[in-house]
């Protein structure tokens, strides 16, 4: 939790611990000054950084505008003699500014993936471009762990996900291709680096990105479990063992990221960071594969499938409202009310008449969290001691 937060719920909580009688009013003043508001500032480190950052952008951007009047050999030295020179800033610039040390890295990055593309475009070199993507996240994750940069690290991120998406296009998928075994690594080092930074933005970055991988991982194992081998690209859903693959895969994925947001659930119980989010994650994955389970053996519909998915929406509902977990409630919520409308569709229901049911059992289920809500508040006001 960040410490403004913080200081804002615990100034809250005063107030109501001051009139139970809990705390004297004379320490509201010493334990609002105990906590420190970290991160204030005028913003200048944050300018330094964007200035930095396109600073360097504005010197690669004329040398690609004068790019085809260099000599090939010039064209080498130049980029090789700028991404040294960034990553040697970047290194130099740790100890007195992070934040530039942070753009300076992410510009290596940067410099490093249109260096890839330009060099071999100077030099007609093979290769395929999913390929210079791959390197370029591999290149930008060494720069975030050898940095400590979490902007250069996203980046690799963002890589691996671009990557991930031009799979559809270029080369093989999953465990046949070299290129899918380097994402799983590139997330390694990410996840190294966050480790050691505690970076938010690093941790849900991690999280999506581990639902594409393992996207790729369960489907492969879904594949040879059904007896279709890794030629899973080319299964026919409409065959038997199509229809298997598909529905081994959903269980493997509702079980994972279902097992992830107990997992989470479990660091959030001992105050350790990340827990809330990765129980989100995993609440909306987990419940997004329940759904799905049920279409590829039974697309018309099947009464089992949908009382096990409104069980479990019901389940996840209570327990986000119970404990306060939003992220649970609103994948709870959302998933219910899908499984309401797939159910009146089931039955035959016009549009107009779903829509309806949909609102006022759209507006049940709201009314419903809100009302848990206030019932906790109550006993928990009730079981407080008074002065």
């Amino acid at each position: 939790m960040k410490t403004s937060s913080y200081r804002k719920r615990l100034e809250r909580d005063l107030s109501t611990w001051i009139e139970n009688g809990w705390v004297a009013d004379s320490s509201r003043a010493p334990i609002l000054k105990s906590v420190e508001i970290r991160g204030s500032g005028d913003g200048r480190g944050w300018l330094a950084m964007a200035g930095t950052l396109l600073a360097g952008l504005a010197v690669i951007t004329f040398i690609g505008d004068n790019w085809a009047a260099f000599p090939r050999g010039l064209k080498l030295i130049l980029l090789t003699a700028i991404f040294l020179s960034t990553c040697a800033g970047a290194a130099l610039s740790y100890r007195t500014s992070e934040k530039i040390s942070n753009g300076l890295s992410l510009l290596a990055s940067l410099i490093f993936a249109g260096s890839v593309a330009l060099i071999g475009q100077a030099y007609n070199l093979p290769g395929e471009p999913i390929g210079a993507v791959c390197l370029s996240a591999f290149a930008a994750s060494l720069i975030g762990l050898a940095g400590r940069s979490a902007a250069a690290s996203f980046a690799a991120l963002v890589f691996g996900g671009i990557a991930i998406f031009m799979h559809f296009e270029f080369g093989a998928a999953g465990w046949q291709s070299g290129w899918f075994w380097g994402l799983n690594l590139v997330a390694g080092l990410v996840a190294l680096n966050g480790y050691f930074l505690k970076s938010r933005a690093l941790w849900h970055g991690l999280i999506l990105t581990a639902v594409g991988l393992f996207f790729f991982h369960l489907i492969e194992i879904s594949s040879l479990l059904s007896g279709n081998g890794l030629e899973w690209s080319e299964a026919n859903v409409e065959r038997s063992s199509g229809k298997t693959m598909l529905s081994i895969f959903f269980v493997l994925s509702a079980t994972l990221w279902g097992g992830l947001c107990g997992y989470g659930l479990l660091r959030d119980k001992y105050e350790q960071p990340g827990g809330r989010t990765l129980a989100g994650y995993g609440s909306w994955v987990g419940l997004l594969a329940i759904a799905l389970l049920g279409l590829p053996l039974y697309p018309e519909g099947n009464a089992v499938h949908r009382i096990l998915w409104l069980a479990i929406c019901g389940s996840a509902l209570w327990f986000g409202a119970k404990y306060r977990y939003g992220w649970i409630t609103a994948a709870a919520i959302v998933s219910l009310l899908s499984a309401i409308s797939v159910i009146f569709f089931d039955l035959g229901m016009d549009l107009s008449g779903a829509a309806l049911i949909f609102a006022v059992t759209s507006l049940f289920a709201l009314v419903t969290v809100v009302l848990l809500k206030r019932s906790a508040d109550r006993q928990a006001r009730k079981e407080a001691p008074h002065a």
